[in-house]
């Protein structure tokens, strides 16, 4: 339980909140089909993860003007929740232990993600920014 507190507080250190309710549950597929009305919103999704890469550490030079710490933990992944796919984007984290409890291929998640629509034109595009990861059955 320490760990999934300490990923959750590492990733929302790196957020800001841009909804303040609690996150809606709602598949991928309703997401999509509403895409402009989940602008910016906070969700709840819950799925299997498929094709998660993860970045190497970043040292300070790059992250914004050089300034803050080593960036760990930063990822993408698609969450697949048998409705269809959405890509999720992890930002990552000073805390060099929040790369160990990334989810890996395979493991179903219950994640809280602020929604970002890229484009409006047919077929919208989507991304999900993950604010908090639960690992419900692990692979």
């Amino acid at each position: 339980m320490g760990g999934i507190l300490l990923f959750t507080i590492a990733l929302t250190r790196c957020m800001s909140i841009a909804y303040a309710g609690d996150p809606e549950f709602i598949s991928i597929q309703s997401l999509l089909a509403q895409a402009p009305s989940y602008h910016l919103r906070s969700v709840t999704l819950e799925g299997v993860v498929r094709g998660i890469q993860v970045m190497p550490p970043i040292p300070p030079s790059f992250v914004r003007g050089g300034k803050g710490c080593v960036l760990y933990g930063q990822a993408i992944f698609s969450l697949d929740d048998g409705t269809t796919l959405l890509p999720v984007e992890v930002r990552g984290s000073c805390y060099p232990q929040v790369a160990e409890m990334l989810p890996k291929d395979g493991d179903t998640v219950r994640l809280t993600a602020i929604i970002h629509l890229l484009t409006t034109n047919l077929p919208v595009q989507v991304r999900a920014q993950a604010t908090e990861i639960v690992i419900v059955d692990p692979h």
